[in-house]
């Protein structure tokens, strides 16, 4: 994910949930060029459990 979707994703989530959340933790277990990657938030609606991500020029959510 870029910079510039990045922002717009925060951005939407703060309009939905008032203020950018923080995250709460975080983890994310690398095997080369992919990753599942866990993390929590206030709202746990969001929350994510080893979504899958890959590092193709560079690390991107893998949702395809």
């Amino acid at each position: 994910m870029g910079e510039d979707q990045f922002g717009a994703t925060v951005g939407q989530a703060g309009e939905l949930y008032d203020n950018a959340l923080a995250l709460e933790s975080y983890n994310a277990e690398v095997s080369g060029d992919q990753a599942r990657v866990s993390y929590t938030y206030p709202a746990s609606a969001i929350n994510q459990d080893r979504e899958p991500w890959v590092r193709e020029s560079e690390w991107r959510e893998d949702d395809c």
